[in-house]
């Protein structure tokens, strides 16, 4: 699972990275303008409420662009 806003190029880096490594995942519109990253339910998953975030299957979390894609 990914957690992203399509607005924001660090968060299409990793989205254009999975799509090309034909990495199967499901997509979690977050709109940073809209607040979303600031939900009680996203900053129990993520405390400093940054995009993208990625979950993995385990459970941990990923968050930072370049992590995610490496």
């Amino acid at each position: 699972r990914i957690f992203g806003d399509l607005v924001l190029g660090y968060c299409l880096k990793v989205k254009w990275t999975c799509d090309y490594s034909s990495l199967s995942y499901e997509w979690f519109d977050i709109s940073i303008m809209k607040s979303k990253s600031h939900t009680s339910k996203f900053l129990a998953e993520n405390p400093f409420g940054h995009v993208p975030l990625m979950e993995l299957v385990d459970d941990r979390h990923l968050a930072k662009s370049n992590t995610i894609i490496t």
